[in-house]
């Protein structure tokens, strides 16, 4: 994770998320949801934009969704990486 310059620390957060996905065989859309726990290494205003940023490229490439919702659950200041 690439720090952040004058920065010694990061977020753990704890965040879940819904969105709906097409269903090809029933042609409706389904409410999906998941959680996730990681850190971040961003200024805090930018957490829930980092949060989405991860969903979309990694639970999501490739899915054709909607309704994408992020909720952060949880976010402590920690140490900059794991020692």
């Amino acid at each position: 994770m690439p720090a952040i310059v004058g920065c010694d620390y990061s977020w753990w957060v704890d965040y879940s998320w819904s969105y709906e996905v097409f269903d090809e065989e029933s042609r409706t859309w389904v409410l999906e949801k998941g959680f996730d726990g990681e850190r971040f290494a961003c200024w805090k205003k930018d957490i829930k934009k980092e949060a989405k940023k991860r969903i979309t490229e990694f639970e999501l490439y490739g899915v054709k969704y909607r309704n994408l919702k992020v909720c952060i659950d949880d976010c402590y200041m920690t140490t900059a990486c794991e020692c």
